[in-house]
Protein backbone atom coordinates (compact mmCIF):
# COMPACT_ATOMS: atom_id res chain seq x y z
CA UNK A 1 0.00 0.00 0.00
CA UNK A 2 2.59 2.80 0.67
CA UNK A 3 4.44 1.77 -2.59
CA UNK A 4 1.44 2.15 -4.91
CA UNK A 5 1.16 5.77 -2.72
CA UNK A 6 4.46 6.53 -3.30
CA UNK A 7 4.08 5.38 -7.15
CA UNK A 8 1.04 7.46 -7.77
CA UNK A 9 2.44 10.50 -6.23
CA UNK A 10 5.89 10.06 -8.45
CA UNK A 11 3.46 9.80 -11.35
CA UNK A 12 1.47 12.93 -10.83
CA UNK A 13 4.85 15.20 -10.28
CA UNK A 14 5.87 13.32 -13.29
CA UNK A 15 2.67 14.36 -15.19
CA UNK A 16 2.71 18.00 -13.53
CA UNK A 17 6.01 18.40 -14.91
CA UNK A 18 6.22 16.92 -18.12
CA UNK A 19 2.40 18.49 -19.38
CA UNK A 20 2.04 21.29 -16.96
CA UNK A 21 5.25 22.88 -15.65
CA UNK A 22 3.84 26.74 -15.83
CA UNK A 23 1.66 25.31 -13.01
CA UNK A 24 3.18 26.85 -9.31
CA UNK A 25 0.80 25.89 -6.69
CA UNK A 26 0.15 22.33 -5.74
CA UNK A 27 -2.66 21.74 -4.87
CA UNK A 28 -2.95 18.59 -6.47
CA UNK A 29 0.03 16.98 -4.53
CA UNK A 30 -1.86 17.43 -0.68
CA UNK A 31 -4.01 13.97 -1.04
CA UNK A 32 -1.37 12.02 -2.44
CA UNK A 33 1.02 13.32 0.59
CA UNK A 34 -1.93 12.12 2.82
CA UNK A 35 -2.19 9.29 1.25
CA UNK A 36 1.06 8.58 1.53
CA UNK A 37 1.38 9.41 5.69
CA UNK A 38 -1.95 7.41 6.57
CA UNK A 39 -0.31 4.44 4.31
CA UNK A 40 2.96 4.45 5.40
CA UNK A 41 2.29 5.19 9.93
CA UNK A 42 1.05 2.02 10.42
CA UNK A 43 3.80 0.04 8.27
CA UNK A 44 6.74 1.43 10.60
CA UNK A 45 5.61 -0.18 13.51
CA UNK A 46 4.04 -3.28 12.28
CA UNK A 47 7.43 -4.16 10.51
CA UNK A 48 9.04 -4.30 13.74
CA UNK A 49 6.66 -5.44 16.19
CA UNK A 50 5.40 -8.31 13.65
CA UNK A 51 4.54 -11.06 15.82
CA UNK A 52 6.32 -14.41 14.41
CA UNK A 53 4.44 -17.18 13.64
CA UNK A 54 3.66 -19.86 16.13
CA UNK A 55 5.63 -23.31 15.21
Amino acid sequence: MPAAAWFLAALDEWYMSTFQPQMNIRIDALPFFALMVFTALPCVPMAFLRRRAAA
